[in-house]
């Protein structure tokens, strides 16, 4: 039996599952820094996606507060999460490697947060069953013999 709070856990099966309308994703390409020799100097394979958290309708608005909490490096100051990658040679698999990124930030929003869980204080029979327990397993070792 599926009990209702696990249906909950996420809204989707996994990051893979998280559409993202890419005509709202703002995509921009520049050159990459780092090792490459005259490939890095030549080519602009670092790819940039962006796009504003407020108009995103794609999200819910607990997950763009979760998201803001979760995230709050990648927002800047006019309210648009700004995501790159420069992981590989090749500008599209850096395109996609950014929007995966992404992907999972917003499956990680789409997790309910986890409540506290409070041990409710034992009953009084118990604290007595315990009690009573502990005497009798006292009363065993004093009637051993020591020699």
């Amino acid at each position: 039996m599926i009990k209702f709070h696990q249906i909950l856990i996420t809204k989707f099966s996994s990051y893979r599952s998280v559409f993202i309308p890419k005509e709202k994703l703002e995509c921009k390409f520049s050159k990459s820094s780092g090792p490459g020799g005259q490939h890095v100097n030549k080519t602009n394979s670092k790819a940039e996606i962006r796009f504003n958290l407020q108009t995103a309708d794609w999200l819910s608005e607990d997950q763009k507060k979760k998201f803001l909490r979760l995230y709050p490096n990648y927002v800047n100051k006019e309210g648009e999460i700004i995501l790159t990658s420069q992981f590989t040679r090749e500008q599209s698999k850096n395109l996609e490697d950014a929007i995966d990124k992404l992907r999972e930030m917003i499956f990680e929003c789409s997790k309910p947060d986890k409540t506290a869980f409070t041990i409710p204080p034992p009953s009084q029979y118990r604290i007595e069953q315990r009690i009573q327990c502990k005497r009798q397993r006292s009363d065993v070792k004093k009637t051993r013999n020591i020699k």
